[in-house]
């Protein structure tokens, strides 16, 4: 390994922490038609920040089978007009503690801390079983960019539904990495 290189992978074990912060940013352009069946494009800018701890409470073979999530924070906003900022609220995950698992493929949930969580908030953890294809597959350094190959990843993160054709592409960067205790 290169130095300043470093390898992500997700060979955990039970009782690994990590402390993830995202940010995702979308610039869509809509292709739809109007009243008249007249085509037209729509800028539409969605921004969605969280912030969270994923303890995984159960691992098998190196792969979580039921995790626990805090999130610290998690807020999303979406501006339709061109040059207007995003506004920002809360998501009902805010604050909030969940728990997940695997039955068969299916992710299960429930909220430990007892709040309602809106369901397209969870319909969000989708990304928790494919979380492993947003990883690099080589080494990278800080800083480097690399593209999302897997197609139901990207489809989700930019909004499409499975069978409708959705353009677009979706890149990751590595920002940093944290060691504590010397893991």
């Amino acid at each position: 390994q290169d130095a300043g290189m470093i390898a992500l992978t997700t060979k955990l074990k039970t009782g690994d922490k990590w402390l993830v912060s995202s940010e995702l940013y979308l610039d869509l352009r809509l292709k739809t038609t109007d009243v008249e069946g007249e085509p037209k494009e729509r800028k539409v800018v969605r921004q969605r920040s969280e912030r969270y701890v994923r303890t995984f409470t159960e691992v098998k073979d190196g792969a979580p089978t039921r995790e626990q999530i805090e999130f610290i924070t998690s807020r999303d906003g979406e501006s339709q007009t061109p040059n207007t900022p995003v506004e920002f609220k809360n998501t009902s995950l805010n604050g909030q503690t969940l728990s997940i698992w695997l039955d068969g493929k299916k992710i299960m949930s429930s909220v430990l801390s007892g709040a309602k969580v809106e369901q397209s908030d969870l319909d969000g953890l989708k990304m928790i079983e494919e979380y492993a294809a947003l990883l690099p597959t080589e080494p990278k350094a800080i800083d480097a960019v690399w593209p999302v190959a897997n197609e139901d990843v990207v489809r989700l993160i930019i909004g499409g539904r499975k069978g409708v054709p959705t353009e677009g592409s979706v890149s990751c960067k590595l920002k940093s990495v944290a060691t504590k205790a010397g893991k």
